[in-house]
């Protein structure tokens, strides 16, 4: 099972107190993948939010009927960070492939449902996440829109 330690650096869980944490920590299961393992595909059902412990994984918009290439990467998660977050989401339906980057990549697998039955108990909890999982996405949409403008030889942070 996850520790409070690393469910304490989880972003997404950000200002919850250790018994929040310890009740989130039975939602979660360590997992270990070898390099090019699939995560999960787009398309799939989001089961899981993942929390990426070591490693590194890319995010990639595959193209049907084609195999899978880092040529098609929208973006890399490095320890730390949260992916995956399509699980908390209505349609709950993953958007981009999960594929590991690195040699070996572990992750905490947060499951969804689960979560969701701890927000219907604990509403400020489900709050304080959900707040939290908005400036998560903010941020990576913002890194994902310089990384477009830098391509086309622009800097839109500066402007921020």
């Amino acid at each position: 099972m996850a520790t409070i330690n690393h469910l304490e650096k989880v972003r997404i869980f950000h200002g919850l107190d250790d018994e929040q944490l310890a009740k989130v920590d039975a939602c979660c299961e360590e997992a270990e993948f070898p390099r090019d393992a699939r995560l999960f595909k787009d398309g799939d059902t989001a089961t899981y939010v993942f929390f990426l412990i070591e490693g590194r994984v890319d995010l990639r918009f595959d193209l049907p009927g084609r195999e899978t290439s880092p040529a098609n990467n929208v973006t890399s998660i490095q320890a730390g960070q949260t992916f995956g977050w399509s699980a908390l989401t209505a349609s709950n339906i993953y958007s981009l492939s999960a594929y590991a980057a690195s040699r070996v990549v572990k992750v905490i697998r947060i499951d969804r449902a689960c979560l969701f039955k701890l927000f219907d108990a604990d509403g400020k909890m489900g709050y304080a996440v959900m707040t939290n999982m908005t400036e998560v996405i903010s941020t990576r949409f913002h890194q994902l829109q310089n990384d477009v403008a830098r391509r086309k030889g622009h800097n839109i942070m500066d402007k921020w």
